[in-house]
């Protein structure tokens, strides 16, 4: 991570209820992402990968295939701050058609 980066406020950006399969860019600039939060439908299983790229074939971050167990409802991802250098794009799969909804942080 850049040491000269200044401050300028954490914003976000949501996707709001989501079901199935989503794949999505949500910041298509440099930025530093601070994390991801994760609600799930409380029964079914989240499968969240997340690239710094304008598609899935950027860089991916965190673990490959981070799962969420539907009875965790609510999961925070952020295990370090990221300089991302093109964008922030997100894939979502939710198991058996259920639902989730996810919100990206990130300092411009």
């Amino acid at each position: 991570m850049s040491t000269n980066h200044k401050f300028a406020g954490i914003r976000y950006d949501q996707q709001s209820v989501i079901s199935s399969d989503v794949s999505k860019t949500h910041i298509n600039e440099e930025c530093i992402l601070i994390g991801v939060l994760i609600g799930t439908d409380g029964t079914n299983q989240v499968t969240l990968n997340i690239y710094d790229g304008l598609n899935n074939s950027g860089n991916q971050l965190y673990t490959p295939n981070i799962i969420i167990l539907g009875s965790s409802s609510l999961v925070y991802i952020a295990p370090e701050p990221f300089q991302i250098s093109t964008g922030v794009h997100v894939t979502v799969d939710v198991a058996n058609g259920g639902t989730c909804y996810h919100r990206i942080f990130y300092d411009k």
